[in-house]
C-alpha cells in the first residue's frame, strides 16, 4: 500500500540526514575556524586579485563550498520527495507549499539582510513560520498514513511528536519576533538570547525524535 508515499518518504528522510550533517558541518567551522569566516570576505577578494590562502582557509572554502551543494541536493530530493508522497497523503501536499514558500522567503531575508533589517527581520520570520507548518504538515501526513496502516503505536508517537513540535517551534518563533522588536535593548536581548539559546537546544532533542520516527515510518511503509 502506498507505494509513492513509501518512496516520497524515503526521500524526504534522506534529505534530512543530509540537512543534519551540513548543519553539523556549520557548527564545526563556527566553532574551529570563526576568525577565518569573519575575514572571508577579504580572503575571496585576495583570492580574485591573485593572492595566496593558508590551509585553514582552504578547508573552509571546501566545506563552504561541498555544504553549499549538499545543500542543493537535500533540497531537490525533498521536493521530489514531497511530491511523490503528495499523491498518496493530501497532507504532503500542504507541506510542498509550505517548503517552498519557506525558500522564498529565506531568500528575501538574506537578500535585504545588507540593506533593510527590518525587511531582513519580517523575511527570516515568515520563513520560520512556514518551516513550522512544513514539519507539523509532515509529521500529519505520517500519522495520516499510520492510521490507514492501521499502527496505533505510530499513530500515538506522532500525535505526541505534533505537540511536541508545535510548542518548541511556537516558542522559537515567538523569541525571534521579541529578539527582533527589542533588538536595541541590551538587556532584554540578552534576556532573550538565552532562551532562544535553551531553546535551541529543545529543537535538536525534537528534531532528533522526529528523524527517529520518519525512519520509523519509512520501515513501516516498506513492511505494507
Amino acid at each position: 500500500m502506498f507505494p509513492r508515499a513509501r518512496k516520497g518518504v524515503k526521500k524526504i528522510f534522506a534529505a534530512e540526514l543530509i540537512t543534519l550533517f551540513v548543519s553539523l558541518a556549520s557548527g564545526f567551522l563556527l566553532i574551529f575556524f570563526e576568525s577565518e569566516i569573519r575575514q572571508l570576505p577579504q580572503t575571496i577578494e585576495g583570492l580574485s586579485n591573485g593572492g595566496s590562502l593558508e590551509m585553514n582557509g582552504w578547508i573552509v572554502l571546501i566545506i563552504i563550498g561541498l555544504a553549499g551543494v549538499l545543500s542543493l541536493f537535500a533540497s531537490l530530493i525533498n521536493l521530489i520527495g514531497y511530491i511523490q508522497a503528495s499523491r498518496d497523503e493530501a497532507s504532503f501536499l500542504g507541506a510542498l507549499i509550505c517548503m517552498i514558500l519557506k525558500t522564498v522567503l529565506s531568500g528575501f531575508g538574506s537578500y535585504f539582510q545588507q540593506s533593510s533589517e527590518v525587511f531582513a527581520g519580517v523575511f527570516t520570520i515568515s520563513a520560520s513560520i512556514a518551516e513550522l507548518f512544513m514539519i507539523i504538515l509532515t509529521v500529519k501526513g505520517l500519522v495520516n498514513l499510520s492510521y490507514n496502516l492501521n499502527s496505533r503505536k505510530m499513530v500515538a508517537r506522532g500525535n505526541v511528536l505534533l505537540r511536541l513540535i508545535a510548542v518548541i517551534c511556537l516558542l522559537s518563533v515567538v523569541a525571534e519576533i521579541l529578539v527582533f522588536m527589542f533588538r536595541l535593548n541590551v538587556f532584554v536581548t540578552s534576556l532573550l538570547f538565552s532562551i532562544m539559546i535553551t531553546n535551541l537546544v529543545l529543537s535538536l532533542v525534537y528534531y532528533i525524535i522526529y528523524l527517529v520516527y520518519l525512519s520509523s515510518c519509512c520501515a513501516m511503509l516498506s513492511e505494507r
